[in-house]
């Protein structure tokens, strides 16, 4: 029985040359992944709350708001209208239980990129007529946007939301 010793470009595959192969290969490898990793740390933290503990701890608070957000039986229906090729018309209606427009409110929202920080913006929307409340929005990026959205009421918060918008 004879063993052939495998060529590379007509000269015999070597102990020394296998290695520098395997060496190189696995080069590559940790170069594209130390890559990748450098990016993803890099480009977003994934911080999604600012003093994320402090808010657990207050964990009860929080669901009381959302009982007591719920028991008001307040209702929103959100509108997204074009204006033109560089903005949006964003607009809320918010009812009471009984479908009733809600007056003297201040609506704010918040408009956060899921994946960047750098295009987050905070707009307070105008009442335009009883119970409708509008802003003009510039969305710099097209794709996946969360608006949370915020009605104050004698100064204190009544209702909160949060939903995900998608632009094109």
């Amino acid at each position: 029985m004879t063993f052939s010793i495998p060529r590379l470009h007509g000269r015999p595959i070597t102990g020394r040359k296998a290695l520098w192969i395997l060496l190189g290969f696995f080069g590559v490898i940790l170069a594209v992944n130390g890559t990748f990793v450098y990016l993803a740390v890099s480009s977003f933290s994934g911080l999604e709350t600012d003093n994320a503990y402090v808010k657990g701890l207050d964990y009860n608070t929080t669901l009381r708001r959302a009982a007591e957000q719920n028991a008001l039986g307040w209702q929103v229906e959100l509108e997204q209208g074009a204006k033109d090729a560089e903005g949006s018309l964003i607009t809320l209606r918010y009812l009471d239980r009984n479908r009733r427009p809600l007056e003297t409110l201040q609506v704010e929202i918040e408009l956060r990129r899921p994946t960047s920080q750098d295009f987050d913006q905070t707009l307070a929307l105008q009442a335009v007529e009883p119970g409708l409340y509008r802003a003009e929005v510039a969305f710099p990026m097209k794709e996946a946007w969360l608006l949370r959205g915020r009605a104050m009421q004698a100064g204190a918060l009544r209702h909160s939301m949060e939903i995900r918008l998608w632009v094109e």
